[in-house]
């Protein structure tokens, strides 16, 4: 049998986790020609892109480059591996996530509804669009966006409730949490940040 190299490798690590050379790129931060050159043999991931690839295909360095069996499964993945320490493939499901993320749609909702009575405009957080956004584009600099902007409605809310705002309350806790929820491991993974 005939040795497998890296190129081949990088190859069949990316269809096997279901990626084009595009979203492997985007999730690396270079470009689609610098990822078929590393598929073709044609040029060689630096340490901290191979590192970022061995992430993003939720498989050790070693198995990475080849230094370990496929076959075998790496050192401590079994069933007794919680959530956190599985990598993210883009298709897993956070409850809490898609739980939280309807409920900030339902707010945004009756937040659009509340202004569009009192005011006769309509109101949409840019916290929440910055979080579709940041579902789709998954950049490192869409979560500091994000983070920033849920930051400021908090404040905002917070300067709301103290002048008695009636819907203050509500976007006060629904800002607070997910502020939180941005804020862990999981979610960091989810928009390609380190850890």
């Amino acid at each position: 049998m005939i040795p497998m190299t890296l190129g081949e490798n990088l190859r069949e690590l990316r269809i096997g986790r279901g990626l084009s050379q595009e979203e492997v790129a985007r999730a690396l931060f270079v470009s689609r020609q610098s990822v078929s050159k590393w598929e073709n043999g044609a040029a060689e991931p630096g340490v901290d892109h191979l590192k970022a690839l061995a992430r993003l295909y939720g498989v050790s360095l070693d198995r990475l480059l080849l230094a370990e069996d496929p076959e075998s499964p790496p050192e401590g993945s079994g069933p007794a591996d919680g959530p956190e320490e599985r990598p993210p493939d883009g298709r897993r499901t956070d409850r809490a996530y898609l739980v939280w993320t309807l409920i900030l749609a339902a707010w945004c909702a009756v937040d659009a509804a509340v202004t569009m009575e009192l005011y006769g405009s309509l109101h949409i957080p840019f916290s929440a669009v910055a979080l579709v956004v940041g579902i789709w584009v998954r950049y490192p600099a869409m979560w500091v966006v994000t983070v920033c902007l849920f930051g400021l409605n908090l404040l905002l809310n917070a300067v709301g409730l103290a002048t008695g705002a009636v819907t203050a309350a509500v976007g006060l806790a629904v800002n607070g949490v997910w502020l939180g929820m941005l804020t862990r491991p999981a979610m960091q993974r989810r928009f390609g940040m380190k850890g």
